[in-house]
């Protein structure tokens, strides 16, 4: 465990957490914890009686301090080494100090403060000889929840894509006729299934939706005393999947910077044919499922919750995954016949081959 964690008070020096402090992280929970967002806190909002949802500014959000609980077990060679290393954390820790915490598995620097210990358990007696050891956990603060420095205190950045806006991307799509049909092929539903801003959820974030997102997604929303409908908090949950450290970490990044922009987005459902317009409030769990130093199939459980501010709202993404079809005047229009027919037109050249054209 040496070298793994350091920690540097304010005013001091940086020590090993485990060789001078003899403190080992309770490794299931520990960096999950360390990786949960902060919630939004968003300072203007107006719920209007007469009107579905909240109208809330974006330009005032703001980010909670992130309260986490730090699990450790700590260790010595003897109650006197054992208590030796306790007081040690006594003085780094007691009365609201401000310290850094380095963990360098994870390339990451915390600046923490010390709020309370709300766990202590002794696991060996302290009277006799041999190793002694402790359970523990250190409630602590993170002031600075929008800001990420790897291990040498630089800043990381989080770069996720540009929103893919609504189109028909013609180049992802073949068209062939049969029997008076124009088809589309290539065009991969099941891989589309759900997008943020237009983007894929899995290729650009490594998310795959859990059991129950539907469930979520489809409730209905509370009813204001006016009739109106109140805002939908919704709870929806995921798997992170990577298959390296290194992807981990990118995607892990990539998404706490889409979801601590600020602001609307859109998540399309394919299966559902729908479109919901959220915006972020919360990260209320993060679990680690797999060893992710050194491993090339790593899975995290999350549970994120967003604000669906416009309950009523009835949008369809703009998926173009049916069948198109020749009418008695020859124009090509979606059998689907939903809302988008009107925005797609075709010609043939001289030379036979399909021209698409789209409009807004």
């Amino acid at each position: 465990m040496e070298n793994k964690f350091y920690i540097k008070p304010s005013l001091g020096v940086e020590v090993d957490a485990y060789s001078t402090l003899g403190l080992i992280p309770e490794k299931d929970v520990f960096y999950p914890e360390l990786l949960k967002l902060p919630e939004a806190n968003y300072k203007l909002t107006k719920n209007w009686a007469d009107q579905h949802g909240t109208q809330r500014a974006f330009q005032r959000v703001e980010y909670n301090n992130r309260e986490l609980e730090l699990k450790w077990h700590l260790y010595g060679t003897s109650k006197e080494d054992l208590f030796a290393k306790y007081n040690a954390i006594k003085q780094i820790t007691y009365g609201n100090k401000v310290f850094d915490l380095k963990c360098v598995d994870m390339d990451r620097l915390f600046t923490l403060k010390y709020s309370s210990m709300p766990a202590f358990e002794k696991l060996t007696i302290f009277n006799g000889d041999g190793k002694k050891y402790i359970k523990l956990s250190i409630n602590v603060i993170d002031e600075y929840p929008t800001v990420f420095k790897d291990a040498a205190g630089v800043l990381i950045p989080l770069v996720f894509p540009s929103p893919n806006v609504d189109g028909f991307n013609v180049s992802e799509n073949d068209f062939e006729i049969v029997d008076d049909l124009v088809i589309m092929t290539l065009h991969d539903v099941v891989s589309n299934h759900y997008k943020l801003d237009g983007n894929e959820i899995f290729n650009t974030y490594g998310l795959i939706p859990d059991k129950g997102m539907h469930n979520a997604l489809m409730k209905f929303a509370d009813a204001k005393i006016s009739g109106k409908l109140e805002t939908r908090s919704l709870e929806l949950p995921f798997y992170l999947n990577a298959t390296s450290e290194v992807q981990f970490y990118y995607k892990y990044y990539a998404l706490t910077g889409f979801l601590l922009n600020g602001g609307y987005f859109n998540l399309d459902v394919t299966d559902l044919n729908r479109r919901f317009t959220l915006c972020y409030s919360a990260m209320t769990a993060f679990e680690k499922l797999t060893l992710i130093k050194g491993n090339d199939k790593i899975y995290a459980g999350l549970k994120i919750i967003f604000f669906d501010d416009f309950p009523t709202s009835e949008q369809t993404p703009d998926i173009y995954d049916g069948l198109l079809t020749v009418d008695n005047e020859g124009n090509l229009i979606f059998s689907q016949g939903d809302q988008y027919d009107d925005k797609i037109d075709f010609e043939i050249d001289e030379e036979g081959d399909f021209l698409v054209t789209t409009t807004d």
